[in-house]
Order: C-alpha cells, then structure tokens, then sequence
C-alpha cells in the first residue's frame, strides 16, 4: 500500500525559423522537450468518492514511469471529493486537472469530458475505486513501444490483469504463458479474456470517439466494441487494483437503474457483434431483458423494434414482449426501478462545467 508523503513560444519559433544556424541542438531538444504533450493521460471519473482519491493519487506517485498527466472529473459530488481533488491538486508533482460539474450528469459524459481533456499520447482509465501497481505504467509503455512502428497502426493498446485488494483475479488467465500478441475479439474468444481488465489505449484512435449520453451510465462495451478486430499486446501480470467493496459500486446494485443506458448499449453491442442465432432460448432471454430496460428507460414498444439490430419477427417479438411487462410491472411493485436517465436529461439542461489547472 502507498501513501502519499509547453510549450515553445512565439518568440522561440521566430528565432529557430531566423537563426537557424545560430541555435545549438543541445537547444533544440531542450526546446522539442518541453513542448512534448505526457505519454500517458491517467482518467478518473469520479462521483461521492472522496476518501479513495487518495489511493488513487498515492499509487500514482508511486510510479517508476513519471511522464504523465492526472485528469480527475467530479460528476457533481456532494461528499468533499471536489475539495480533495483541490488538495491533490496543491501538492501533486505531476500535471493534474480536475474537470467539475456542477450537478450530476452521469459517467459517459464524464468520460466524454476526460476523453476531450486528456493532452497524452496514450490513455489509461483508473476509475476512483480502483489503484495501479507501481510498474503498472512503465510495463504498459515498455510493451507498447516494443510494437514495430509499421505495425502499431493496428493495435488498440495494450491489456493486462485486474486483480481485487484480496488478490483474486478478476479474469481467466489464458493457457498460454507469456505476453500475446491477439486481438480483442481472440482474447475474448479464443483466449478466455472476457471479464475486467487494466487497458491502455492509443488516444489517436479514441480521442474522437465518444460514449452515447442517454442515461447517468451506459456499458463501456459499448464503445469497447468498435474495437474489437484491433490487436492488443496482452500481459499476464495484474497491474491494477479494483475495490470491490465499495458502497457506491455502480456494477453491484440490485436496483432497476441506468436502465435507458443498458438499452442503448444492447444495441450498439449487438449491432457490432450480433448473435449468431435467434432462436435460442438465450436469444429470448437477451430479447426479453432488452424489453425490459426499455420499458424501465421509457422507449416505447415501436421504438425498441426499430432500435433492436437484429430483425425479429413482429409475433415473437410481441410475444416476448408480454413476459418481459411482467417482469417490468413486479419490478415496479418492488420498488426496484430508479428513472436515472430522467436525472441526466434534466440536470443536462442546467449543468455548468468548468476545467481547473494547477497554478503556475
């Protein structure tokens, strides 16, 4: 455990372009250093969490590798996690950011902030209830720059294992030993890799994507899945921590909530990988569990058929459609359904959302 204890100017510019001959390298690489952007931007979403943002900010401190940058977005917390982000940001050796919403608007426009922010050629996300390892960043870079430059083009990042602070795994381990060279899709398929792991991404190829924001969260596979036919190195060592016991885990509640979300992430999911098949029973039971967050996320019947993928006969469809009512109406009796994407649509319209950097 760990605790905490660029630009070239104008001017510069001119003097390069009228003295070229007069300007010693020893200058010009001092100059071409200080104009680089971090290699790596760290992003952390982060909503009434304040006492883990110090783990997060310590074990960044620990790090063997040191060129990065810390992006923190505070989705409208009403705990002090602005306030320690504000002290972090005091004391923090490294470059860090903290992105502020006044109210709360939900994960994937947060992320969408974090993604608009982030200045670093690679990017890591490290959510505020997780922690790196102290050669998690200098292991993810050694691999990434071992890549031969006429072949990163096809690679997404680099991937390695998740572990809880208890020290179980939170993914299969493929059979093979060793770091791989496979792609997403094989890692999942063919290799086993299909729960959480740590990934570094190239930010050329995210940068300008973005997570759809209809609801206060919606499956990161949803934008994950673009990438899937892209390569990846893969490490089999566990670079990151996740804290599973934390009361405000989004994954964990039983309650019908970000259902909205979930819809709209069924059919991004699906629209790139559809099902091979859509008459088996676990085909029904995707159809029925889609209904079901649509009825909870207010898209109508018409609506979630023309979203769906997939055609599905319009009598099946209905079909379905009666059991997964049922299912929608005893989750209403016991009190299970939150209406979150009617939180986002409404605090969207009156959010403001402001940058602070560290002063100089």
């Amino acid at each position: 455990m760990w605790f905490s204890e660029r630009r070239l100017t104008q001017d510069s510019t001119h003097l390069l372009l009228l003295y070229p001959n007069r300007v010693s390298f020893s200058l010009l690489a001092f100059m071409s250093h200080i104009d680089q952007r971090p290699q790596i931007s760290v992003l952390t979403p982060v909503w009434n969490r304040a006492g883990y943002l110090y783990r997060v900010y310590d074990s960044l401190r620990a790090q063997d590798f040191k060129d990065f940058e810390w992006i923190v977005a505070n989705d409208g917390s009403t705990d002090n996690s602005l306030s320690i982000a504000l002290e972090l940001q005091r004391e923090s050796p490294f470059r860090m950011v903290i992105i502020s919403s006044s109210l709360r608007i939900g994960k994937p426009r947060m992320d969408n902030e974090l993604l608009r922010a982030a200045s670093g050629r690679l990017i890591l996300w490290c959510d505020s209830d997780d922690y790196i390892t102290p050669q998690c960043l200098n292991r993810l870079v050694e691999e990434w720059e071992a890549i031969a430059k006429d072949e990163v083009d096809c690679y997404i990042g680099v991937t390695a294992l998740c572990a809880t602070k208890e020290g179980v795994l939170q993914s299969t381990v493929p059979k093979k030993s060793g770091v791989l060279t496979t792609t997403w899709a094989e890692l999942d398929t063919v290799h086993g890799v299909n729960t959480d792991t740590l990934i570094m991404f190239d930010a050329t190829k995210v940068r300008h994507h973005r997570f759809l924001e209809v609801d206060l969260m919606i499956t990161e596979g949803s934008l994950w899945y673009e990438f899937f036919d892209y390569k990846t190195v893969f490490i089999p060592e566990v670079l990151k921590v996740m804290d599973r016991t934390v009361n405000n885990r989004i994954s964990m509640t039983r309650k019908m909530e970000y259902c909205r979300g979930k819809a709209y992430a069924m059919t991004l999911c699906h629209m790139l990988r559809p099902p091979k098949s859509d008459l088996s029973i676990s085909y029904a039971k995707l159809i029925v569990t889609y209904q079901r967050y649509c009825y909870h996320g207010d898209i109508g019947i018409s609506e979630s058929w023309t979203m769906w993928p997939k055609r599905v006969h319009p009598i099946t469809w209905l079909t379905l459609g009666i059991l997964s009512t049922l299912l929608a109406l005893y989750d209403q009796i016991m009190l299970r359904v939150v209406k979150t994407h009617r939180q986002h649509k409404a605090n969207s319209a009156k959010v403001t959302i402001s940058q602070i950097h560290q002063s100089v």
